[in-house]
């Protein structure tokens, strides 16, 4: 069995927020004036995930800059879906013993 500290744990969450704006040139602006653009990767034009920042930060940063947004949502890997992938994934080379994984 795999062993690991909560810490390493939650260095293995990384928050994402998923934004969609009808404003194209001020999603981008706010990524830019926000230092975000390492972190974020566009699916279009309107609709970023900003990686390592939580919705309420975007949130709060899109609504001091006037941006309009349609949707706002958590879609980064948590804790909780992390433990879930690793109680559920076997083991490499587990496939065909007994136990659990069968």
């Amino acid at each position: 069995m795999l062993a690991s500290s909560l810490s390493a744990l939650a260095g293995l969450a990384r928050p994402a927020a998923r934004v969609v704006s009808p404003d194209a040139e001020g999603l981008a602006r706010l990524v830019g004036q926000r230092g975000w653009a390492a972190t974020t990767r566009f699916e279009h034009p309107t609709v970023a995930m900003i990686y390592d920042h939580r919705p309420g930060e975007v949130g709060a940063a899109a609504f001091a800059n006037g941006l309009e947004l349609y949707e706002l949502s958590s879609a980064g890997t948590s804790l909780e879906s992390l433990f879930l992938q690793l109680t559920t994934t076997p083991p490499p080379g587990a496939a065909g013993q007994s136990g659990r994984y069968s």
